[in-house]
């Protein structure tokens, strides 16, 4: 039955969240078109996700790529329009990911992550 029901948002709505994944309370997704949510992705409590978000793996062959994960998202965190956040990549708490960034690598808690910027910026 999660499968169809899944098969159907999928057509009515264009999104694709898989029922293996883990999505706990508070969690609220703005303008859903285009969302992507894989099998093991861990979203908890207070995060904002924007459409066109991508939350799965790196690699589509899991023999090859054993390491290769999914990533897991902090509470109360911010995932802006058009994120792909891709592998085994844990976000801190309470962090943002600004609109149409690639991020393949973990971030620490209160951390700001956004376009054309070298390098991570701390919240104070």
């Amino acid at each position: 039955m999660p499968l169809i029901l899944t098969r159907l948002i999928q057509i009515l709505y264009g999104i694709d969240i898989d029922f293996k994944c883990k999505i706990f309370g508070g969690v609220i997704i703005i303008h859903g078109i285009g969302l992507v949510i894989g099998q093991g992705v861990i979203i908890n409590q207070g995060v904002i996700i924007y459409h066109c978000v991508t939350l799965g793996r790196k690699f589509q062959i899991t023999e090859e790529h054993p390491s290769d994960g999914f990533p897991i998202v902090g509470k109360n965190c911010v995932l802006g329009a058009g994120a792909k956040i891709l592998g085994n990549v844990k976000i801190g708490d309470s962090s943002i990911v600004g609109a149409n960034v690639v991020l393949t690598k973990s971030i620490e808690s209160n951390s700001i992550v956004k376009i054309n910027e070298p390098y991570i910026l701390k919240v104070k």
